[in-house]
């Protein structure tokens, strides 16, 4: 009879084991390289350009750092500014909406930045694409900035712009965040 009972719990915990592999989300087979969903330097005003050594993979970082599967990131540059899109993947849409919410709390914090993140008036961005969004602007070292988050099904962007009336507007901003949204409808089959 004891016996029984050990065999009982032993099948039990295998069971649930196999029932948590089974369950473990992978993300959907997609017909595209990641690298395909980052914009170019077409999007942006005159001046400004594709950093030539062209995308890279953002470090892993460690304690807590990204838990994407995939990642991949370009850098923009002109005279006095940079602007940087990042795209990570998930494992499931799931996994990506969590992310999202932690992102926005660390990618939007109070610290090292000189004035609260808020919605500019002159640019009140809604995306009509992104599972959810966030789109604020803030200074940071005295120097304007504006950022983007989103999630797309298991794929999250990040843009980060530093602004400037010679090289950066907010009309100009629109237009890369429509950009985005535009590309990854077309990838991801939501248009």
């Amino acid at each position: 009879m004891k016996g029984q009972a050990i065999l009982s719990v032993v099948m039990s915990v295998l069971l649930l084991i196999l029932g948590a592999c089974s369950t473990q989300a992978y993300p959907p087979e997609r017909p595209f390289e990641i690298e395909q969903l980052l914009i170019d330097d077409s999007f942006f005003p005159s001046g400004w350009a594709i950093d030539p050594e062209g995308p890279f993979v953002p470090p892993q970082a460690p304690l807590g750092g990204y838990n994407s599967i995939e990642r991949i990131g370009l850098n923009f540059y002109v005279q006095n500014g940079v602007a940087i899109e990042d795209i990570h993947r998930f494992r499931s849409k799931d996994e990506s909406a969590e992310e999202f919410k932690r992102w926005q709390e660390t990618r939007f914090s109070q610290r090292e930045i000189d004035t609260p993140w808020t919605v500019p008036r002159e640019l009140p961005y809604r995306s009509l694409v992104a599972d959810q969004f966030y789109f604020a602007c803030a200074q940071e070292g005295g120097t304007p900035m504006c950022r983007f988050l989103g999630q797309y099904e298991e794929y999250l962007v990040l843009f980060n712009t530093q602004m400037s009336p010679r090289s950066m507007s907010y009309t100009d901003v629109e237009r890369i965040l429509r950009a985005i949204d535009e590309r990854m409808a077309h990838y991801l089959g939501s248009e």
